[in-house]
């Protein structure tokens, strides 16, 4: 199940950071509406991305992943990582249609910051397996 979550956001993630590595070749032939459109990759990804992590999290809770809870650490905050590095090209790029108008501009800098947030909290998932693992052992009878 978590497996699941962790390959759709994966694939949502490559497809977002590649579709970047087109924008500088194509750029001057793209308009407002690609722009919107490439956002809102960013946001679908990043949205896959979240659910995955939860997935994860929820499982480790429960002690599903046991002993693999450093490797899911690393595989989530590489994948944060590298939705974050086509940020500042999306940036620069809605920045030229700012006066035309981008609805999901706003939604796009929200994922961006919780994003950025996420990447910088390197112990998230231990902290979550240690609480588990604190919680399981403490006996109240």
């Amino acid at each position: 199940m978590s497996m699941l979550a962790y390959e759709a956001a994966k694939r949502h993630v490559d497809f977002f950071s590649q579709q970047s590595e087109e924008l500088g070749e194509h750029h001057e032939a793209m308009d407002c509406w690609d722009c919107q459109d490439y956002l809102q990759l960013g946001i679908d990804a990043f949205r896959w991305l979240k659910r995955a992590e939860e997935v994860i999290r929820d499982a480790v809770y429960q002690g599903a992943l046991a002993g693999q809870e450093r490797k899911f650490e690393h595989s989530l905050r590489t994948l944060y990582g590298a939705w974050l590095q086509p940020c500042d090209a999306a940036e620069q790029w809605a920045a030229q249609h700012i006066a035309r108008g981008l609805s999901n501009l706003d939604e796009f800098r929200k994922c961006r910051q919780d994003a950025e947030e996420r990447y910088n909290q390197k112990a998230w998932l231990r902290l979550v397996h240690d609480s588990a693992q604190h919680l399981h052992s403490e006996e109240s009878w």
